[in-house]
């Protein structure tokens, strides 16, 4: 696991210890990061299920102006402190230590907005629809911005009448990307 590009591009980063967590593949990140490249520079971006932290320090390297990681294992936690610091750029990022819907719901609180969200949450357990739900209701995210779901081919994403859509789709083996943004963009 390394970052794919940007300021940071080749350093290696600190991987899970157990099969719990499932790090973004190389492969996968620098093909979302070549979509997102005219849109990274100088943005709010989140990391939800943030694991290693590997997608919002890929962010960082290649322009984001701040990243927040959200994930609720202790293990994850210390990993994405870790990764950051191999990186030097702990004072740049912001951790949650919390579940998807709890961050999400006090980052509305806290009135942060974000220009980006990535959100990868455990494949066919359930928590795509509910933090969809979570993100559309608390208007975390920008009018014109992008919110990406990495998921499995087997899993569905629920945006039927809820005023949001897909507007690119993308297959890496059982790895989808789905692009969406509001529908009035």
């Amino acid at each position: 696991m390394r970052i794919t590009g940007g300021t940071a591009k080749g350093h290696r980063l600190s991987g899970p210890k157990s099969a719990e967590v499932r790090p973004t593949a190389d492969i996968v990140k620098e093909a979302l990061f070549n979509i997102l490249a005219p849109y990274i520079d100088e943005t709010v971006f989140l990391d939800l299920f943030a694991g290693t932290g590997s997608v919002g320090l890929e962010a960082m390297s290649r322009g984001a102006r701040e990243v927040y990681f959200v994930d609720n294992k202790r293990q994850c936690v210390q990993l994405i402190k870790n990764n950051a610091s191999l990186l030097r750029v702990s004072d740049k990022v912001k951790i949650i230590s919390a579940d998807a819907i709890a961050a999400v719901d006090l980052l509305s609180r806290k009135q942060v907005h974000f220009d980006i969200i990535f959100m990868d949450p455990p494949y066919e357990m359930g928590y795509i629809i509910k933090t969809l739900k979570a993100i559309i209701t608390t208007d975390i995210l920008n009018k014109d911005g992008i919110l990406v779901v990495q998921r499995s081919k087997r899993e569905g994403l629920g945006l039927d009448g809820v005023g949001w859509t897909t507007y690119k789709e993308r297959a890496y083996g059982d790895t989808i990307l789905d692009f969406i943004r509001r529908e009035d963009d």
